[in-house]
């Protein structure tokens, strides 16, 4: 017998059914089932906002599967279709709780997930703006590194999470960290970059290292005024 059209199913029972899988014992049934549940934020989103909390749970207990990386790179693509439709407004203490997991493989090979992910939740924060700009001040030395990391697809994906990245910095004119992503590859934005920063410092409003200097538009946590600076030059 010839399956009904999708439209005609109980979309809602599929998307239990899979939320159900996602925690299933085969590690192969659990990526697949996050990966579905990632396909269906994007195709039906109205559905998959009636049953966001039961998908967003699943997804985040997977992030915690390290034992399956696989699992945990299909989960964070998967809940950054779901943060892109329901937005950190609609997320709760749940925004703040994947945006502290993300950044957790930002070091890992499993970056290019995390910095998708990260990305997403950058462009959905500004009901966050406060709690996001604490997490980029710990975050945005990774992603300046990471302007040169050797798998080109995670430099690309960098670059644009580091230019979604610059409102939550600090920056007077964040604007010119933007323009000079728009513009420049990955690696030539890191040299931009390490430019920009030595201007700012060199600037003629006050004191510094190199003669009048503003203090660093990038906060750096954990570091003593003149240790940040000491710090800068290091770059």
């Amino acid at each position: 017998m010839k399956e009904p059209p999708l439209e005609k199913r109980n979309v809602l029972k599929i998307l239990r059914v899979l939320a159900e899988k996602a925690q299933h014992q085969s590690s192969t049934i659990r990526q697949l089932a996050a990966r579905a549940l990632g396909n269906a934020a994007g195709s039906m989103p109205v559905e998959v906002r009636r049953i966001s909390l039961q998908v967003v749970q699943v997804l985040q207990q997977s992030l915690a599967d390290t034992a399956c990386p696989e699992v945990v790179a299909e989960s964070m693509l998967a809940l950054a279709e779901l943060v892109r439709v329901l937005q950190a407004v609609n997320l709760g203490s749940a925004f703040e709780d994947i945006a502290r997991a993300t950044k957790m493989f930002f070091e890992s090979y499993l970056r290019y997930s995390a910095l998708r992910l990260y990305s997403v939740l950058a462009s959905s924060a500004s009901s966050k703006r406060s709690f996001f700009a604490g997490e980029v001040a710990e975050t945005w030395v990774s992603l300046f590194l990471h302007l040169r990391d050797p798998d080109v697809a995670v430099a690309s994906m960098c670059k644009i999470t580091f230019s979604l990245c610059a409102p939550f910095m600090g920056l007077r004119r964040p604007q010119d960290i933007i323009s000079l992503c728009e513009r420049l590859g990955a690696q030539e934005l890191q040299d931009a970059l390490c430019t920009y920063l030595v201007r700012k410092l060199c600037s003629s409003e006050t004191s510094g290292p190199c003669g009048p200097a503003l203090p660093l538009p990038f906060p750096l946590p954990q570091l003593a005024e003149g240790q940040q600076k000491a710090s800068f030059w290091t770059l």
